[in-house]
């Protein structure tokens, strides 16, 4: 390959792991094309959750410039060794970087330091980084940062809190057209942290975290996205006896009051055993998820292709959609619940009818209406 070509490969892949975050097809990019940017090479192995790959091209690249300590750091998170990760960070630190690459440092150095539960360590980072966000443009990590100082600011604040906070990021990221599948990733994640702090209960978030996190393709977020789904569906609870003292242990840790997230350590033990054990249930999140309703802000998210659009807040098309997420429901169920009376088919099918119609519209959701039952496809209900 010329250099021209070898560019034009290297963007492809940023603009498919970046862009549109189809880490699968980057990753196959990458690894059929041996002359393009081995950090290029590098980001596509860590996209996909492929440390061994990862460690393989690291070997190949030299300590002389702020990628090397910045992806070496990036991949130390990834595994949860977060005292390694702030040695690399502070390693590239000592370069000559730009306000760009210096925020990037700071942002990975946050997040290992929230891990460690080094708060103020964490918040200084997330501060620095809102400073040079007024000379250097970088929205995502800005959004990124503010996730993270949002959940700081819930585990150390001596104020009830509510989700106030974290629906407002959510209505900035659109506002500033940056939603996609990524950052929604983030945002729900962020949202089963807050939640389970305040003991709320979040098993569809968890759903919806799952189903992206399959859509993405990438395997360390889809892993956690299962352990945050096993933690709110009490699995961890009633699939693990005392007798499996280790499992207990990891159980433990991820529901003990002080542990209020999930970290990658905890996921890869939790995974590992329980995979060797065969002891992990399946989960309950259908592969072929299609929509995400968040309905407490009225916006629908279609997977695949992404988009998203925000509907009228219609109590009765919420509680319907609400009812038939539980399942499959007949329509005597269906009315009794929305309208509190005795159905009539005679009476009532037009009525329910028009609803189903308008509610298809609304959400853009697959509803299956037969002769007695209602059925909602392939759609998660938050």
């Amino acid at each position: 390959m010329n250099q021209l070509e070898d560019a034009k490969t290297n963007s492809a892949i940023q603009q498919l792991r970046l862009t549109k975050a189809e880490y699968k097809k980057a990753y196959a990019l990458a690894i059929t094309n041996k002359s393009i940017d081995k950090y290029q090479v590098l980001r596509s192995f860590m996209a996909v959750g492929n440390i061994a790959g990862s460690n393989e091209v690291l070997k190949e690249l030299q300590p002389d410039n702020p990628d090397y300590f910045l992806d070496k750091a990036r991949l130390h998170n990834m595994l949860g060794e977060w005292e390694r990760t702030l040695e690399e960070c502070e390693k590239g630190m000592k370069l000559n970087l730009s306000p760009l690459y210096l925020m990037t440092y700071l942002q990975v150095a946050s997040v290992a330091n929230y891990e460690l539960g080094h708060y103020q360590e964490s918040l200084i980072s997330i501060n620095k980084i809102e400073s040079l966000g007024f000379i250097q443009s970088a929205p995502t990590l800005l959004f990124y940062n503010k996730l993270l100082k949002t959940k700081i600011e819930h585990l150390t604040s001596n104020i009830n809190k509510d989700l106030g906070d974290i629906q407002l990021i959510l209505n900035q990221i659109i506002t500033n057209n940056l939603l996609n599948l990524d950052t929604l990733l983030a945002w729900l994640r962020c949202k089963i942290d807050l939640m389970r702090m305040l003991n709320l209960p979040h098993a569809q978030y968890s759903n919806a975290a799952l189903a992206v996190s399959r859509q993405l393709g990438d395997q360390l977020y889809h892993s956690l996205a299962q352990l945050d789904h096993q933690v709110a569906s009490h699995d961890l609870q009633h699939s693990f006896q005392s007798s499996f003292e280790r499992v207990a242990k990891i159980r433990d840790e991820v529901l003990a009051p002080e542990a209020k997230t999930t970290t990658a350590r905890l996921m890869q033990n939790y995974l590992k055993f329980g995979k060797k054990e065969q002891r992990i249930k399946n989960t309950i999140v259908n592969d072929v998820t299609k929509t995400i309703v968040l309905s407490d802000i009225n916006l629908s998210i279609n997977l695949e292709p992404f988009s998203f659009h925000f509907h009228a807040p219609k109590e009765k098309s919420i509680n319907a959609l609400k009812v038939l997420y539980r399942g499959d429901t007949s329509k005597e169920v269906f009315f009794k619940y929305l309208w509190n009376h005795q159905y009539a088919d005679h009476l009532h099918n037009n009525l329910i009818r028009t609803l189903i119609s308008r509610m298809r519209k609304t959400f853009s959701v697959e509803i299956k209406s037969s002769k007695s039952v209602l059925s909602l496809k392939d759609t998660i209900v938050c």
